[in-house]
């Protein structure tokens, strides 16, 4: 359901113009995500689960990467889930090329709207200070 969520999220920023196209990488919107496999992904590639990052999602074994961030996000470990993501920094494929159900990609996709939000808050606060009430 939260994929759902998140790819509804990603089409009210794009037609709000908070996201300028899906065929932007991640990196454009998250500068965190520079560098990495992840960053280098299109949100398109991203919202269609076709990241072509490496990523096992077996909730059977324990040293699985849905289990690697599970214990990083959960345990929160320091830089909370987007360090987590960064270290799945291997490529299977080129984006958009194939398929492969991964938790992770919700999360690399929730990061620009985090991104966009902040922003958003603080141009709401400049205007409260600056005495400017909200039109809506």
């Amino acid at each position: 359901m939260a994929k759902t969520i998140v790819g509804l999220l990603i089409g009210i920023a794009v037609s709000e113009g908070a996201i300028r196209s899906i065929d932007e990488r991640a990196e454009v919107y998250v500068p965190e995500l520079k560098g990495t496999e992840y960053g280098r992904t299109p949100i398109k590639a991203l919202l269609q689960m076709a990241s072509g990052v490496a990523f096992r999602e077996d909730y059977t074994d324990r040293t699985s990467d849905i289990a690697t961030l599970g214990r990083a996000t959960l345990g929160q470990e320091p830089g909370g889930g987007l360090a987590a993501v960064t270290r799945f920094n291997t490529r299977n494929a080129e984006p958009g090329q194939l398929f492969s159900y991964a938790s992770s990609e919700s999360m690399v996709l929730g990061a620009p709207l985090g991104v966009r939000l902040r922003e958003c808050e603080a141009l709401a606060a400049a205007r409260r200070r600056s005495g400017r009430d909200m039109e809506h």
